[in-house]
């Protein structure tokens, strides 16, 4: 689904997935597509670090 933005207000949900292996995503109709999360909390780490090192 391009372009599908995830909106959330606990940073807690962030790391959440972060931690997860796969996100399965449902409608109405069952299930949609199932995202392989594999690398996302490496990728969540080094995101933090780049901004940190921005200052």
């Amino acid at each position: 689904m391009p372009g599908v933005d995830i909106v959330f207000d606990n940073g807690d949900f962030l790391w959440d997935i972060a931690a997860k292996y796969t996100m399965t995503l449902f409608s109405e109709a069952g299930e949609v597509m199932a995202i392989d999360l594999g690398g996302t909390m490496a990728a969540l780490n080094e995101a933090i670090a780049c901004q940190e090192a921005q200052g």
